[in-house]
């Protein structure tokens, strides 16, 4: 197939985004300050916090959650707007950062449960600051390039989600290794400090480093002047070219079933993903040291497998890559929840819960491409809520999760989230025939660097290939390989 006009002109030499350049850098930050606090070390100081109610754990989860998805729709709303500057709404959520950092580190410091849960009330607001940053980000990238600079962004969450657990491991170790109010306390230290940084690096994203059409959606939804099931994408002259359909989905219906699949895996994850390391501190009976020392393995492990995966969406498709991907991390997650006589030998039960987290995670760069693909520069503001919806449902349902751990155990609560994820993943079989894949000698062919991003213009095409290109009805390639940041990873 053709390359189509959007994505002429690729062979000239890339050029770095400044925006892009930025987004990396908070992304490891933020990354390392989620693996020093939020992966490990924070359900089990609640946990101490409240003696061992799994109940209160969630519902603190639960509080940071709703106030981010109270935060999400507005916000996303006003970025939308064009009179609005969204450094500035950046600036101020940065200082909104700065203030969180200090309140969480007071109420972590007076161990009181009450103020603990305010504090993540404000630090929800905060974390709905990625919404203007994922706009901002999407508005950096050229589409064409936009699966492998997204990609590259997703690895470098993962990786340094690696970093916080080591830095964990390493306070344990000079400060005690074991679960007890006063060693977790001086690793979520640790952790504020690098929120704190994050914040101001919020400060450095500007608006006038953003891309033109270069950065504009691959398909835009359908119009009322658009043939039934068709949208289209705009070539060098304006005229629409048809993008693919099968039969009953088209191009508009992609950001909805990516939106609805999201948020639905975020309620069955919430259900889990803060009770992992509860999971192995009390049925496995880990050591501090030991469960820090999971977390450092399953980042290394979820950059790995994406890399893998993205290649492999080169071959069978975006689609096909995230149902094999979620197939094998939801039957992993039945199989722990099947092997509870297991579960006092880390040999057995570690292995497969680091491999069905380096799975389910993996396509998280895939599916944020898919979406930001589909989805036009003046509505990304909106679609990044929603991305936002998806954490409070996996904030929100961690009550639930809680409750359910404390009357059911933890088997039981996998076999929910297990078929919950499954059923939402399933969706994607929908999109089966509408996103397009990606061949890799089209990617060789155009010079492509799927590891940089460019701020070069497109070139002009030749007028009879457009004609050819839309005589034939051929769907536009979807750009080189995958992710962002978005919601928490499900680890």
């Amino acid at each position: 197939r053709r390359v189509p006009p959007l994505c002429r002109g690729l062979d000239a030499p890339p050029t770095m985004n400044h925006n892009v350049l930025v987004r990396y850098l908070y992304t490891t930050v933020n990354g390392i300050a989620g693996g020093v606090a939020y992966y490990t070390v924070f359900p089990a100081y609640i946990y101490l916090l409240t003696h061992g109610s799994n109940t209160k754990v969630g519902f603190a989860e639960a509080l940071q959650g709703s106030a981010q998805a109270l935060a999400a729709i507005p916000l996303g709303l006003l970025v939308d707007k064009k009179s609005v500057q969204r450094q500035t709404v950046l600036r101020l959520m940065g200082v909104l950062g700065l203030l969180c950092t200090v309140l969480y580190m007071f109420a972590v410091w007076q161990e009181e449960y009450l103020l603990v849960c305010a504090s993540l009330c404000v630090a929800g607001l905060w974390n709905a600051s990625q919404i203007p940053v994922d706009a901002i980000f999407a508005d950096s990238v050229d589409t064409c390039r936009r699966s492998g600079i997204y990609n590259v962004d997703f690895v470098l969450g993962s990786s340094s989600g690696a970093i916080g657990p080591a830095i964990a491991v390493a306070a344990f170790y000079f400060y005690g290794n074991h679960w007890t109010l006063s060693e977790c306390r001086f690793v979520l230290f640790v952790g504020c400090a690098f929120v704190g940084l994050a914040s101001l690096l919020q400060f450095a994203f500007l608006e006038s480093k953003t891309l033109g059409h270069e950065s504009e959606a691959l398909a835009s939804p359908v119009t009322p002047t658009s043939p039934a099931g068709a949208a289209s994408d705009p070539s060098e002259d304006g005229a629409p070219i048809a993008l693919a359909s099968n039969g009953c989905i088209h191009a508009g219906h992609v950001p909805w079933i990516v939106g609805i699949s999201d948020i639905s895996i975020g309620l069955a994850s919430g259900m889990t993903v803060k009770f992992f390391p509860l999971f192995f501190q009390n049925e496995v009976s880990l050591s501090p040291m030991a469960v820090n020392s999971l977390y450092i393995v399953c980042p290394l492990g979820i950059a790995l497998v994406s890399i893998v995966l993205q290649k492999t969406s080169k071959y069978i498709g975006r689609v096909q890559a995230n149902l094999l991907a979620m197939s094998i991390g939801v039957t992993l997650l039945t199989l722990m929840g099947f092997l509870k006589e297991y579960w006092k030998r880390p040999e057995i039960i570690v292995p497969i819960y680091v491999v069905r987290t380096a799975v389910v995670n993996a396509p998280i760069g895939i599916q944020q491409s898919v979406l930001m693909d589909f989805v036009p520069k003046a509505q990304r503001g909106k679609w990044a809520a929603a991305a936002s919806l998806s954490a409070f449902g996996w904030s929100g349902s961690a009550v639930v999760g809680g409750m359910l751990v404390d009357a059911y155990g933890y088997g039981f609560t996998f076999y929910i989230t297990a078929a919950i994820q499954g059923l939402a993943a399933s969706l994607w079989i929908l999109l089966l025939g509408v996103v397009p894949a990606e061949k890799r000698d089209e990617v060789s062919s155009a010079g492509v660097d799927p590891l940089s991003s460019s701020t070069v213009p497109l070139l002009q095409g030749d007028d009879s290939e457009d004609e050819a290109w839309m005589a034939e009805g051929s769907p536009s390639p979807e750009p080189t390989p995958s992710d962002t940041l978005g919601p928490p990873t499900d680890v």
